[in-house]
């Protein structure tokens, strides 16, 4: 009578083995299924690129460009977030601003809504509004103490929506091909 031993292939070992198997086990999930899940995951970044820009164009149209005067400008450091590298500290710009609305008189610190590891780069955005400068703000007609600045039709204004929107419809458009074959070739 042969042996335990004798009736295991050569060469292959029980935890690679085992493996193997699981491997095989993953295998049997339908590739069609996962491409589905991401179809649908993929229409969050479409929809969050979607709001942001209607956002964005809300704001580029409904509240009226107010003239302010810089009142201080300076480079912020935002915490940092430790993560697997670390931690990175971010920057942004804080603006100070003195503005009229409605013949009344605000006083407003802003900070812009991006920022980024790069010292000199918010530098040099903060060098852009110096104290006495005159600029134009976009001021919330139904809120006058809310106010943005430096937004526009431009590539930083729509920066995340672009990125967003683009994620987005590249990974609805990989697991449309995932589905549906034939349609990439």
């Amino acid at each position: 009578m042969p042996s335990p031993q004798e009736n295991r292939p050569v060469g292959i070992s029980d935890p690679r083995r085992r493996e193997a198997q699981r491997l095989l086990q993953l295998a049997r999930i339908p590739t069609r299924r996962i491409a589905r899940f991401f179809f649908v995951v993929g229409f969050v970044p479409l929809g969050m690129a979607g709001y942001w820009a209607q956002d964005q164009i809300r704001v580029l149209r409904s509240w009226p460009e107010v003239p302010a005067t810089v009142t201080s400008s300076g480079v912020k450091e935002v915490p940092a977030t430790p993560g697997p590298d670390g931690s990175v500290a971010t920057y942004s710009v804080v603006v100070g601003f003195r503005y009229q609305v409605a013949g009344k008189q605000y006083q407003r610190n802003v900070e812009s809504p991006w920022s980024t590891s790069i010292f000199s780069t918010m530098q040099k955005k903060a060098e852009l509004y110096s104290r006495g400068s005159e600029h134009l703000i976009r001021c919330n007609p139904a809120d006058p103490t809310e106010v943005r600045f430096d937004v526009g039709y431009n590539l930083e204004t729509f920066f995340p929506s672009l990125i967003a929107g683009v994620l987005g419809l590249a990974t609805v458009l990989i697991s449309l091909f995932v589905m549906f074959p034939k349609i990439g070739g």
